[in-house]
């Protein structure tokens, strides 16, 4: 069983797929788009054994500061692309369809883990796009063995 932090995260690094990470979040209901190649750890934490990832409103301002965050869209436009008949039924999945579209590729619903592929490849970079409002990293499940 992952029991910790630091225990889940280099659980994760050694199996993922991934090579970076395009990570959105809400600022003043505005989506910014933070691209990185690792994931920040004051950023992450442990919720029932899975990892997990939400932005503190700090973080968010010293992200918004650095050369790789960019303002992407308003909170309602991000809303549009919700779609229950596609299974796009949350903020994560609406942000992952907004930039898997943006970047000229088709979004549908995925259950491929991290362990196995990413979510999407631009110039053979595969990412991993993730909406830090809480979302989930890695389940306790896949995390073992």
């Amino acid at each position: 069983m992952v029991t910790s932090l630091n225990h889940a995260i280099v659980k994760y690094n050694a199996k993922k797929k991934c090579n970076a990470y395009i990570i959105g979040f809400l600022y003043a209901d505005t989506v910014f788009v933070y691209n990185t190649k690792v994931l920040p750890h004051k950023a992450l934490y442990m919720d029932c054994g899975n990892l997990r990832m939400h932005f503190s409103e700090a973080l968010k301002r010293k992200l918004i500061a650095s050369k790789n965050c960019t303002k992407f869209c308003s909170l309602d436009k991000l809303i549009t692309y919700i779609d229950k008949s596609i299974k796009c039924n949350s903020l994560g999945e609406a942000f992952e369809r907004m930039i898997t579209e943006y970047h000229n590729q088709k979004w549908y619903k995925d259950y491929v883990p991290f362990y196995k592929g990413n979510d999407l490849t631009v110039n053979d970079i595969g990412y991993s796009i993730k909406f830090a409002n809480k979302c989930t990293i890695a389940r306790q499940k896949s995390l073992q063995g």
